[in-house]
């Protein structure tokens, strides 16, 4: 099986005082699974980059200008994943409340307490082994592993991927775009535009109907269409010969 790529957590900041900010960024660039975008000293500045999805962990003040840590979170319809460190515990509890990572007050922030957090931001992304045995899958504010090797296909729906295993079938907020780039360093190719599947399980390839072509997975019912614009790639990494 081939091994997969492991992507680095994509990270901002959020924090207006010149020195706070300045000690934060060094400690997140020594980080080497984090991918630092930069830091920007109110909320509202950092809005378009986080519109676009790319920003998956923010270490946050609380009291900035234009609007407060606490609010901002709360105005993002998918807010990433949000680590605060303020002034005071004064809104610990309210960022509890919105599933924050941690709350570190700056005047704990040692060495040692980052790496304690770092900590929770492993388990909360990678979980135990995961970092090289598992699929990341984001859902909105939850996040799923999945396992490669127990899943037969992915089907395209919309937004949505349907992920099927032996026992179940599950929906995830996720494009065939992003399946493909995620699972593909995987045993998993794509054969249509709506299908992904994990070439172990193929058991055979047939005619579906006139000029089209099908893969049946073993184990399941199933047939899978083949489109004409994948098969070439699909025979060559089955090394057999296109009809």
């Amino acid at each position: 099986m081939g091994q997969k790529t492991i992507s680095k957590i994509t990270v901002i900041i959020l924090e207006d005082d010149p020195a706070h900010r300045k000690r934060l960024e060094n400690m997140v660039k020594k980080v080497d699974f984090f991918c630092y975008l930069g830091a920007f000293e109110n909320p509202l500045a950092a809005l378009p980059l986080i519109d676009t999805g790319k920003v998956e962990l923010i270490f946050s003040d609380i009291n900035m200008p234009e609007m407060d840590g606490i609010s901002f979170l709360k105005f993002l319809d998918k807010p990433p994943l949000t680590v605060f460190i303020a002034s005071s515990a004064q809104y610990a509890v309210d960022g509890f409340d919105l599933n924050v990572v941690d709350y570190i007050l700056k005047r704990s922030l040692s060495q040692a307490r980052f790496d304690k957090c770092l900590e929770r931001i492993k388990k909360k992304y990678y979980l135990f082994d995961s970092l090289n045995n598992s699929v990341m899958v984001k859902d909105g504010q939850k996040t799923f592993f999945l396992n490669p090797n127990t899943i037969y296909y992915i089907s395209a729906h919309r937004d949505y991927i349907q992920v099927k295993t032996i026992s179940s079938e599950n929906l995830y907020m996720c494009t065939m775009k992003e399946a493909v780039e995620r699972f593909g360093a995987f045993d998993f190719m794509q054969v249509h535009r709506s299908y992904l599947i994990n070439i172990n399980y193929i058991e055979a390839i047939g005619p579906l109907s006139v000029g089209t072509l099908k893969a049946r997975l073993k184990h399941l019912n199933v047939e899978i269409p083949i489109g004409p614009s994948y098969r070439e790639s699909l025979f060559k990494r089955l090394n057999v010969k296109n009809g």
